[in-house]
């Protein structure tokens, strides 16, 4: 993690914008617990895990990966990944836990939160232009897969 306080210390000028993993499929893991965004208003709640990619797949430039990684390691390169929860939308949930992640059916939400850290799966990932400014280009994870056997 880095250092908020070295942060405050750097010349604006020094920060630069992140290039966005190029598209392709990438080896990833859940890295961490999941955290559970509360529902406000009308808006539902749902659960953000975060990713590590691990490994880029054969699908992947591996220049553009170059130099999105500006000399550092692709493990570094963190993303969330967020499922948002309601009646009609529950199943992709499901579906990302048992097909994807490989986990036993009939898990409860929480079950899920507890053993999915560690798991690795294959993470789509597609640059988008951002919907605030389209001269801006992101990663994202568009869809997921289970690890090929």
């Amino acid at each position: 993690m880095t250092d908020f306080n070295a942060l405050l210390d750097t010349p604006l000028d020094q920060f630069e914008a992140p290039v966005p993993l190029p598209n392709g499929s990438y080896v990833a893991v859940i890295s961490a617990p999941a955290k559970l965004i509360e529902p406000k208003g009308d808006r539902n709640g749902g659960i953000e895990f975060e990713v590590t990619f691990i490994e880029a797949m054969p699908d992947v430039d591996a220049e553009a990966l170059e130099s999105s990684l500006r000399g550092k390691p692709l493990n570094e390169k963190k993303q969330r990944l967020t499922f948002w929860i309601s009646d009609n939308s529950g199943y992709r949930l499901r579906e990302f836990a048992e097909n994807h992640l490989k986990l036993p059916s009939g898990l409860t939400t929480r079950e899920l939160l507890a053993q999915a850290p560690g798991i690795q799966f294959v993470a789509n990932v597609t640059q988008k232009p951002s919907s605030r400014d389209p001269s801006k280009v992101y990663a994202e994870i568009t869809s997921t897969a289970a690890m090929p056997e």
